[in-house]
């Protein structure tokens, strides 16, 4: 994650984080499900340094721009709010990254 400049270190370290507890992402929609500190200048970020080329569907970076739009839709993750929900994803992130970056 060093090489995408512009990723913030949070962001980045709850990506792997998420990537070691649920595995494998399946689409820039399930990365921005599992990691909701992403916002979308990240998700855009890391589609145009072909971060997320080995996604389903995605053979070429405009692929990944295009998912990520997608993703940025009224109707996608990135822009459904509910604090609650979110500050407890955030609170079971910061306690897996306690205990794989210690």
């Amino acid at each position: 994650m060093g090489y995408a400049k512009g990723l913030r270190r949070p962001s980045a370290e709850a990506v792997v984080v998420a990537r070691l507890h649920d595995g494998l992402f399946r689409s820039a929609e399930d990365l921005a499900l599992r990691v909701p500190l992403l916002n979308r200048k990240e998700l855009t970020l890391l589609a145009r340094v072909g971060a997320l080329n080995k996604l389903d569907g995605i053979e070429h970076r405009r692929d990944a721009l295009w998912q990520v739009e997608r993703a940025g839709k009224l109707e996608g993750p990135l822009l459904r709010q509910n604090s609650a929900w979110l500050t407890a994803l955030v609170d079971s992130a910061m306690e897996l990254r306690s205990h794989y970056f210690h």
